[in-house]
């Protein structure tokens, strides 16, 4: 299991250009974690975004993700790229996601770089723009030990329903979110320590990336909250927990 929730583009000191903008649709979207509120380039063709972290700084990455897009299947170019310089000829990260309409992720080796750059190239996109609600870039965790292998998927459905005297259903049609619930059953103690941290850190507030399994990519990264975390000792620093995780929207 693969987990990011640090995610550098929120650090206020950081600054996020980008090749286009709509003006309705801003850059400063992108530090929403709803997925409904989103940033929206003016075109579809060589479109970037760019974090930089400043004179004498640096952002020290080895994931990045996409999460609420309008890229299409036919896209010839979605990258993460970082160099230490504001040039982008030969950087030093230069690194393909691979496509998916869902949350798109890449890995790559932990580089300390100042200029991160999101590359976007893709002419036959229907829309004629790129959208994007999320951009995450920092350091990942992965836990040794899987969680269970048997888990819950719940898909939780919001509508709202009245019954008549004489029995039929009526109401209102609302939206429908997934729950997952992961069981634990060893966690070594730096294990134990790194989902604590992370627990800590986002609340039931920040949405987090979850990946799976890395090597599997059959099964779909998640882009949730945290809305339970649970965990025991079992016996010499070894222990046990559950985590439920919310579908962010």
């Amino acid at each position: 299991m693969r987990w990011f929730y640090d995610n550098e583009i929120d650090v206020a000191t950081h600054t996020i250009t980008a090749n286009s903008e709509e003006a309705s649709y801003p850059l400063t979207n992108l530090l929403d974690y709803q997925l409904t509120k989103h940033y929206r380039a003016t075109g579809d063709t060589s479109e970037w975004v760019m974090i930089d972290a400043g004179a004498g700084n640096t952002i020290t990455a080895t994931f990045a993700a996409i999460a609420g897009h309008n890229i299409s299947d036919g896209a010839t170019t979605i990258k993460i790229q970082g160099n230490a310089t504001n040039s982008w000829a030969d950087p030093t990260v230069n690194e393909s996601f691979t496509y998916s309409s869902g949350v798109m992720w890449k890995t790559f080796t932990s580089q300390s770089l100042r200029y991160w750059r999101y590359l976007i190239e893709d002419a036959s996109n229907p829309d004629g723009y790129i959208r994007l609600a999320r951009l995450l870039l920092g350091t990942y965790f992965d836990l040794t030990n899987w969680a269970q292998a048997a888990f819950v998927r719940r898909i939780v459905d919001t509508s709202e329903i009245k019954r008549s005297a004489t029995g039929q259903i009526y109401g209102d049609e609302r939206i429908a979110y997934i729950e997952y619930d992961f069981d634990f059953p060893v966690l070594a103690n730096t294990e134990r320590v790194n989902l604590e941290t992370m627990w800590e850190t986002v609340k039931k507030v920040k949405p987090i990336v979850l990946v799976p399994n890395p090597t599997d990519t059959t099964l779909a990264p998640i882009y949730a909250n945290i809305s339970n975390f649970e965990i025991s000792h079992i016996i010499a620093w070894l222990w046990q927990g559950s985590m439920t995780l919310t579908e962010a929207l």
